[in-house]
């Protein structure tokens, strides 16, 4: 999927879908996520956004429709949980979406990430990267590691 690909679809529909749950939530199951996500676009959504690489396959494979993707994993010493690190992009890479969302805030990451590398292993799967943003100076540093869009996501989920 290239940007211009995304556009079309926004045009198409603006709303992106966010089909996502709490762990906790007796909601978050692949096949009940599926049929959410079948339910949003039977009524015209074109992108959706989930996490979780079964629930992101379940998603794709009962839709066909892109999908903006990311694996949440929390680390000790780091608020940056979405997703902070190769191994947690790989998951979303590997379930087939074709953007990977990650938290494009200057926050350190664990493991010594960076979001210059996680971009760059985004681009090299041929995917878009999708930074995830909670003020304008993580739009700025989202815009300097390569994402080809951004959001404003996690605007009051910061300390910013």
């Amino acid at each position: 999927m290239t940007l211009a690909d995304l556009l079309e679809a926004l045009r198409a529909c603006p709303l992106v879908a966010s089909v996502q749950a709490s762990e906790d939530s007796p909601l978050e199951d692949p096949e009940t996520l599926a049929r959410l996500a079948q339910a949003s676009a039977s009524q015209g959504v074109r992108v959706l956004r989930a996490q979780g690489g079964a629930n992101l396959r379940a998603i794709r494979s009962a839709t066909g429709l892109p999908c903006i993707g990311l694996n949440k994993r929390r680390f000790e010493g780091s608020d940056v949980y979405s997703p902070p690190t190769a191994c947690e992009v790989d998951v979303v890479i590997n379930s087939g979406c074709e953007i990977v969302a990650l938290d494009a805030t200057a926050r350190t990451r664990p493991k010594g990430a960076t979001l210059v590398e996680l971009v760059a292993r985004i681009h090299a799967a041929d995917r878009l990267a999708m930074g995830d943003c909670d003020t304008p100076e993580s739009i700025q540093h989202a815009l300097d590691a390569g994402c080809d869009l951004v959001g404003t996501t996690l605007s009051g989920y910061t300390e910013a």
